[in-house]
């Protein structure tokens, strides 16, 4: 069990990670009080699939740790792909018909993988992406009626 919150500041190359990703909002709304109160729920009840996904999505989380700190962003592809699934087979409402579509558009596209953000079922994802296709991947969400937002991720204060 975890004993308590540590906080973390790698030093990277943000421009790494900033060529490799950006935002999408979906142009749905969400619940996401909603979504995480099903899953908190079920935890508590000791749900067998509940507690078996979340320990899957621990596990990425800590792969995910790894791979940042050694600046392996080649390996976060994966990594995001087994996050969505998880997420999506933990409550089907982290997902939604938007991100469905979003999601099969920028896979077939070239991207490497979309990432759900916060509690899912609308709001914004993460698309990931090697550099070269970032641009058009981009055009082409924008081209589909989907809202981009070119972000820059900063240092954390640490």
């Amino acid at each position: 069990l975890p004993s308590g919150v540590e906080h973390q500041v790698f030093d990277v190359d943000l421009g790494q990670l900033r060529s490799r990703m950006f935002l999408v909002y979906t142009g749905r709304p969400h619940h996401s009080g909603l979504n995480n109160w099903s899953v908190i729920k079920k935890a508590v009840e000791k749900d067998a699939a509940t507690l078996r996904e979340l320990s899957a999505l621990k596990e990425v989380a800590e792969a995910v740790h790894k791979q940042c700190e050694s600046e392996n962003w080649s390996a976060l592809s994966e990594l995001f792909q087994k996050e969505f699934q998880h997420r999506v087979a933990l409550a089907p409402e982290f997902s939604s018909s938007e991100i469905e579509k979003l999601n099969l558009l920028c896979l077939d596209a070239g991207a490497s993988a979309v990432k759900i953000c916060g509690a899912g079922g609308g709001g914004c994802v993460m698309v990931w992406a090697e550099p070269e296709r970032r641009e058009g991947l981009m055009q082409l969400c924008t081209e589909n009626s989907f809202q981009v937002f070119d972000v820059s991720p900063v240092q954390s204060a640490g």
